[in-house]
């Protein structure tokens, strides 16, 4: 269809797209990502405020999952949503494995974080 449309059309359509995923990534995929971020006025704040932080993580994980069974997201194209859930995956699991380095070297064993990646698996299928 895009072959019809005048090149600055086009352009047009690009950028409008463009504009609406960064909305789509700012606002499901922030708080996640926000979620993990470390805290710049505590410092380190032990095994309490990492497995609170993987709490949360998992909860807006989940408040996701729901809202996109409900609201489908381009349901009519599959390449592109193929393209966006590969994106997704490289912005979120990148961040999820630095804060569970993080939390191995100092905090957790590795059958905790086994659960937390057991679950974070569970959640995504």
């Amino acid at each position: 269809m895009l072959e019809i449309l005048t090149r600055p059309t086009q352009d047009a359509i690009n950028s409008n797209f463009r504009t609406a995923k960064a909305g789509y990534f700012d606002s499901n995929f922030s708080p996640l990502l926000q979620a993990l971020a470390e805290d710049k006025d505590k410092s380190g704040g032990g095994k309490a405020a990492a497995k609170e932080k993987f709490t949360r993580f998992f909860d807006l994980l989940e408040e996701t999952r729901e809202r996109h069974q409900l609201a489908r997201v381009l349901e009519d194209d599959d390449d592109q949503r193929e393209m966006l859930e590969d994106e997704v995956v490289k912005l979120v699991v990148p961040s999820l494995q630095r804060f569970t380095q993080k939390m191995r070297e100092k905090e957790f064993s590795k059958s905790e974080l086994q659960v937390f990646f057991s679950v974070f698996v569970d959640t995504i299928r």
